[in-house]
């Protein structure tokens, strides 16, 4: 919950955009990694897409 209330300082600062991938990066901790820079550029629905498609490669992994 911290990193989401860190998130919203950060969007409301304008240090970074209010996208969902933003959001992810922060709460997952991917700053810096090269699935966060890819998250952080990548539109709303280009992020819901990638995302379902993680979740349920890994539901499938079990």
């Amino acid at each position: 919950m911290a990193s989401a209330r860190r998130w919203l300082k950060a969007v409301a600062a304008g240090e970074v955009p209010p996208t969902l991938g933003s959001l992810v990066v922060a709460v997952w901790g991917l700053q810096g990694t090269p699935t966060g820079e890819l998250l952080e550029g990548m539109t709303d629905r280009e992020a819901r897409h990638f995302l379902h498609r993680w979740l349920k490669a890994r539901l499938a992994d079990g």
